[in-house]
């Protein structure tokens, strides 16, 4: 994505049965989600959060 200049964006934090929702049925209101309870694309995007917004 970087490479092609792609966005990754999220619309969908949530758990309706759409392409654009990152989190699975099991997935609590509450947060602290585990990968269990990631879609494929929710896995993902964590993955770029980390990467992109760690602490200088």
């Amino acid at each position: 994505m970087e490479a092609r200049k792609l966005s990754w964006i999220t619309w969908s934090v949530s758990d309706k049965d759409e392409t654009c929702s990152i989190l699975k049925k099991s997935a609590k209101s509450e947060g602290k989600w585990k990968d269990e309870d990631l879609k494929d694309s929710g896995i993902k995007v964590r993955e770029y959060l980390k990467k992109y917004n760690k602490e200088e």
